[in-house]
């Protein structure tokens, strides 16, 4: 791999971490809805309605950002900058997701 190859490189590791943010949360949702505590279903209590909406509206924002950046590599060259700012919003993402979903 060269230095030239760095951008496309950190747009894959975008790409697969949209898609498995995507996932996970369509998996953690009915787990929500499903479990209970309290006698109550985990769904039920504000912070649990809250995380989901917040979640998927991050994911929405990601993935606009990242289609302009897949865009631009192919009618050019995003900036570096770009592509690292795709890559680390969306594996922060990931990480927020999944690190949340341990506690449920």
């Amino acid at each position: 791999m060269t230095a030239a190859d760095l951008p496309e490189e950190r747009l894959g590791i975008a790409v697969l971490a949209v898609a498995m943010a995507k996932r996970a949360l369509d998996l953690t949702l009915p787990c929500a809805i499903d479990r209970r505590a309290f006698g109550r279903p985990v769904s039920k209590f504000q912070v649990n309605r809250h995380f989901p909406a917040e979640m998927k509206t991050k994911l929405d924002v990601a993935q606009t950002y990242l289609d302009q950046c897949v865009m631009a590599a192919d009618t050019g060259e995003p900036t570096m900058q770009e592509v690292v700012g795709a890559e680390w919003r969306t594996t922060k993402i990931i990480k927020d997701l999944i690190g949340r979903n341990m506690g449920f």
